[in-house]
């Protein structure tokens, strides 16, 4: 490369992204003022900045640039530049030059005053410069050749690290839709648990109302109950009063023998009061065998109610801890959810990060195929200049 070469990568505002000084880069990042124009002349910032290509020469130093566009939609873009010393490139020449207008003057100087032998001398001196000259020149052709070959391992590095980092970004984004196909399905399992979750407590609110109309139950049939039993309280009074009209009865009906013709109308009386004793005894009997059946049907239907009682306080607790392990689910879930999208999130930051690696290593390899294009037309210039050194050579 040539002594003295810089190279420089700048966005579009003139920050420096690439820098021979590590300290000046990324300025945008720190909230430094470090810029293409504090370094170099205002007319070459502007030409730098608002053309596409060019080289620029200002008498001091030779500035090649060429814009780069990593989105061709975007207004953003990325300038490479190259900065060479002007005394560097044309080195070679020059030294030329004055070694030929030194031989000149030297010459003329002694083949003036001494003639033809020391012209002859002279035309010695000249073979041995231009042997020099093209020692040198060879040794230049070396180190050519040497840095075309540095050059040309330079480009097929980066072009192996640009290749991996393709493979390590289609993987990445990869892995960025396999984590937005997790946050979908997890969202989805999410939804189905709410959904659960939902079902449970309205399950829950029909059991609190089933409890509600069971313990109603449960109160009438006691209720119910206890106007059975006064019902039986009632029959056992019937079936005494009518045990003592019959006794009254009976009493009646001797008293009435006993009274022989007058008591033949009372007779008759008794026997009809006892008659009816007799039939209120029997349906007051057969209003007990109802009432103990009742009081049997009751007693089943309690114990029933309770069981459904206790079974309605089971389900309730059942669905009370299904309505909790849904809202854990329910959790669970969500956490999940906000896990895989900062994942997804820090993975897009990955594959943009990834992608400006790719981008730069672009630029990279495109320096480094203009320093292989430069090493060439320098080589091409010292091939010129041997030619001429090799005419003089068969000249003198």
């Amino acid at each position: 490369a040539y002594e003295g070469k810089e190279k420089f990568i700048v966005n579009q505002n003139g920050y420096y992204i690439s820098h021979p000084l590590p300290e000046k880069e990324w300025g945008f990042e720190f909230q430094k003022e470090d810029k293409l124009d504090q370094d170099f002349p205002p007319e070459v910032t502007r030409e730098i900045l608002n053309k596409e290509k060019g080289f620029i020469d200002n008498g001091e130093y030779l500035f090649t640039f060429d814009r780069v566009d990593p989105s061709p939609n975007q207004p953003e873009f990325l300038v490479v530049l190259n900065k060479v010393p002007h005394k560097s490139v044309f080195a070679a020449v020059n030294s030329f030059k004055l070694v030929a207008f030194l031989i000149i003057i030297l010459s003329l100087a002694v083949v003036l005053p001494l003639g033809f032998i020391r012209a002859r001398q002279i035309v010695n001196l000249i073979k041995q410069l231009v042997n020099i000259i093209s020692a040198s020149i060879q040794q230049t052709f070396s180190g050519l050749d040497q840095q075309a070959r540095i050059a040309g391992q330079q480009a097929a590095s980066v072009h192996e690290t640009t290749t991996t980092m393709d493979e390590l970004e289609a993987s990445c984004r990869q892995s960025t839709q396999q984590a937005k196909a997790a946050t979908t399905a997890a969202q989805q399992a999410l939804t189905l648990a709410e959904g659960g979750s939902q079902a449970v407590k309205e399950t829950l609110e029909g059991m609190f109302i089933l409890e509600k109309k069971v313990s109603a139950i449960a109160a009438q049939i006691v209720h119910l109950s206890e106007q059975a039993n006064q019902i039986a309280s009632i029959s056992e009074i019937v079936s005494d009063l009518a045990n003592q009209t019959n006794m009254l009865a009976l009493n009646s009906s001797v008293e009435a023998v006993r009274a022989g013709e007058y008591g033949k109308g009372f007779a008759v009386v008794a026997n009809e009061i006892r008659r009816l004793s007799d039939q209120s005894q029997k349906s007051a009997e057969k209003i007990n065998v109802l009432v103990s059946k009742i009081q049997k049907a009751i007693n089943s239907t309690v114990m029933v109610t309770e069981e459904g009682t206790k079974t309605v306080k089971t389900g309730l607790e059942n669905a009370q801890k299904t309505d909790q392990a849904f809202a854990g689910v329910a959790d669970a879930i969500n956490y999940m959810v906000v896990n895989n999208q900062q994942i997804s999130l820090n993975l897009k930051q990955q594959l943009d990060a990834i992608q400006q690696v790719v981008q730069a290593m672009d630029i990279i390899n495109k320096g480094a195929q203009e320093t292989a294009a430069g090493i060439n037309q320098t080589k091409l210039g010292t091939e010129q200049l041997s030619d001429v050194a090799l005419t003089l050579k068969r000249m003198v």
